[in-house]
C-alpha cells in the first residue's frame, strides 16, 4: 500500500465494502447486509407535496424491518424523525450520514452493536454528548460547525480512529480548542484532523501523550520546534502527512508514495 493509505483508519481497501445501493423503498435488496441510501425515491426531485409524504410513510414502516442490516451509509439528507427510526436497528455495527438538521442524538444510544459512526453536515447539531457513551472504535465528524462540546470525546477511550474536520471544499477548517482534551485516547491510532487547526498550538505537543498513535493528518503548519520534539519523540507515529510532508520545501519527502490511486488498483 502507498503511504498515503499506511494505516488510514477511514479509508484503505479493508475498509471497501459491497454496499447495495437503494434508492426505493420497494427494492429486493433494501434487506442486505451492507446498504446505501443516495435517495428516498428516484422521483423524489419532481414529486409533489402529498407523494412525498406516500413515500415517506413507506419508509417508516420498512426501515424497522431491516434486521439483516449491519452498515448503513445515508447520503440524501435525513430529518430527525428518520435518524430516530434508523436507530432501531438493533444490528447495525456501521452508521454513516451525509447531512442531516437532527439535533439529538440520543436515539443511537439503542445501537449496542454499533462501531463506526460517521457524520457529515450535521448542520444544527450542538451537543455530541451522547456518543461519549458508546464504545465506538471509529468516529468521524465533519462540515458540522456548531458542535459545542467536541471534547467529549476524550471519554471514548475505545477509539480506534478519530477524524474531526470541517469543510474540506469549500475550504473551511474546524477550529479545536486543544488536543489536550483527547490525551485519554490511549487506544488511538488515527488520528485525522485535515481539515482543522487548534486555538492552543503548544497543544499539539500532546500527541506524545498518545502512545499506540501510528498517523497524523493535518495541513496546517505546526510549529516548527513542536513538530521536531513530537518526531523525535513519539515512539510510533510513522505515518500520515505530519510525518511525510517536507514543511520546508513543500512538498512529500522523496521516499514517500503519495500518488493517488485508482480505486481498482488499491482493491488488489
Amino acid at each position: 500500500m502507498n503511504d498515503r493509505y499506511k494505516n488510514h483508519q477511514f479509508f484503505s481497501p479493508e475498509h471497501i465494502f459491497d454496499y447495495e445501493n437503494i434508492q426505493q423503498y420497494d427494492n429486493p435488496k433494501i434487506n442486505s447486509e451492507n446498504i446505501r441510501i443516495g435517495s428516498l425515491s428516484f422521483q423524489w426531485h419532481v414529486a409533489t407535496k402529498k407523494e412525498k409524504e406516500r413515500v415517506k410513510n413507506e419508509w417508516i414502516k420498512i426501515i424497522p424491518s431491516l434486521n439483516k442490516v449491519k452498515r448503513i451509509s445515508i447520503t440524501c439528507g435525513i430529518s430527525q424523525e428518520f435518524l430516530d427510526i434508523f436507530c432501531d436497528l438493533q444490528n447495525l455495527t456501521d452508521l454513516r450520514i451525509d447531512s442531516s438538521k437532527a439535533t439529538n442524538l440520543n436515539p443511537i444510544l439503542k445501537l449496542t452493536k454499533l462501531k463506526r459512526l460517521e457524520l457529515e453536515r450535521f448542520t444544527q447539531l450542538k451537543d455530541i454528548s451522547p456518543i461519549a457513551k458508546i464504545k465506538l472504535t471509529h468516529l468521524r465528524i465533519e462540515n458540522s460547525f456548531k458542535v459545542e462540546n467536541y471534547e467529549k470525546i476524550r471519554e471514548i477511550t475505545s477509539l480506534i480512529g478519530l477524524s474531526l474536520n470541517g469543510d474540506t471544499f469549500a475550504p473551511k477548517n474546524l477550529r479545536l480548542k486543544s488536543l489536550k482534551p483527547y490525551e485519554k485516547l490511549k487506544n488511538l491510532k488515527h488520528l485525522d484532523l485535515n481539515s482543522a487547526s487548534l486555538i492552543d498550538k503548544n497543544s499539539y505537543i500532546s500527541l506524545l501523550q498518545l502512545k499506540s498513535l501510528v498517523r497524523f493528518d493535518i495541513l496546517v503548519i505546526v510549529p516548527k520546534e513542536i513538530k521536531k520534539v513530537i518526531l523525535e519523540q513519539h515512539k510510533t507515529l510513522n505515518s500520515g502527512n505530519f510525518t511525510d510532508w517536507d514543511d520546508k520545501n513543500k512538498k512529500f519527502y522523496d521516499d514517500k508514495d503519495w500518488e493517488i490511486k485508482k480505486l481498482e488498483e488499491l482493491k488488489k
